[in-house]
């Protein structure tokens, strides 16, 4: 059951209340558990239709755009389809040729800028980090009207000239109707994905160049070197176009996941996140990455072919940040 949403300067804090039905009458030995995995791309295509139809907020000298006073997500998608209009006067012109080939590059020329980072207060985090995180859509036409809509996920920016980190399933795969891939900043600004410069599948992350105007520069985050078990974490996502929503919890564990294509690191926490929140960033309490979304496990007591019951418990997949290296020459 919901039990509250709590809006203050653009901080969307969710809190759920979930209960959990054990059942007695199975013996304690026959516990059955059934795992659902979910990777979080967005496939909704509005925001929610009760919104206020309000204007984005203005940023002052001390504030951040999209994130100055009140998240407006119907103004960000408005946003987003004006970009697309610009973008692509013809709509039949796709931006997307040749992603196919470039997600099969392995490996980049890319060196990360040497940043600093401080001990943050809770209450810190937010406007520290936020200007690092992006909205990262693909535009596409319905058909059924004129205006261009978004499948959008998440990601961050690890240099000033453009580079940004998302999750490999984020990118993989163009469907027919999409156009474009552009990433929107948290100060308003909406950008062009010009290439992807190398993604890995089976760590399911992959990093991007995007096309600044001159002058234009992105705010980098910091990679961690480790994420810690039982250290506090803070993810900032967009799930079902709720955007820039922060949640907390801890880092749980740090794990290896073994598939038919080979082994990888996984880093599992227990701030929420869910569909649309894949590719986002998990900072630790200094505003440094620490993983990047990337799926969800649900376990329910029991399972039939027809349903899943009673859900006990989820746990939150995420990419280790440190990941990145791994693509760079």
């Amino acid at each position: 059951m919901l039990f509250g949403e709590v809006l203050l300067k653009g901080l969307i804090v969710v809190r759920v209340n979930a209960s959990v039905t054990l059942m007695s009458r199975f013996s304690a030995f026959l516990v059955l558990t059934a795992f659902s995995a979910f990777v979080l791309t967005d496939t909704s295509v509005y925001a929610q239709q009760g919104l206020a139809n309000r204007t984005l907020v203005p940023a002052d000298s001390s504030q951040t755009g999209l994130i100055s006073d009140v998240v407006d997500d119907r103004a960000i998608k408005q946003l987003i389809s004006s970009k697309a209009d610009l973008l692509l006067p013809d709509p039949e012109v796709s931006l997307l040729k040749g992603f196919e080939e470039q997600i099969k590059r392995s490996e980049t020329k890319l060196k990360l800028p040497k940043l600093k980072s401080a001990a943050l207060a809770s209450h810190e985090v937010y406007p520290a980090v936020a200007p690092s995180v992006l909205v990262l859509s693909k535009v596409y036409k319905c058909g059924r009207c004129t205006r261009w809509h978004d499948r959008s996920a998440g990601a961050f920016a690890i240099t000033a000239d453009g580079a940004i980190v998302t999750n490999h399933h984020v990118v993989e795969g163009v469907q027919p109707d999409e156009r474009a891939l552009v990433a929107t900043a948290a100060n308003g600004k909406v950008y062009v994905v010009k290439e992807i410069l190398a993604a890995d599948e089976l760590n399911d992350i992959a990093i991007l160049q995007l096309e600044l105007p001159a002058g234009e520069k992105l705010t980098p985050a910091k990679i961690a070197e480790r994420a810690i078990p039982g250290e506090d974490v803070y993810a900032i996502s967009h799930p079902v176009s709720r955007f820039y929503t922060l949640t907390k919890g801890v880092v749980s564990r740090n794990a290896m996941m073994h598939t038919p294509k080979g082994s990888a690191k996984r880093l599992y926490i227990t701030a929420e996140f869910a569909k649309g929140s894949s590719g986002s960033p998990i900072f630790n309490s200094r505003g440094e990455v620490v993983g990047i979304v990337s799926s969800t496990q649900s376990i329910y007591y029991t399972e039939t072919q027809d349903q899943q019951k009673n859900l006990q418990m989820v746990f939150r997949n995420c990419v280790p940040a440190s990941s990145v290296h791994l693509l760079l020459k």
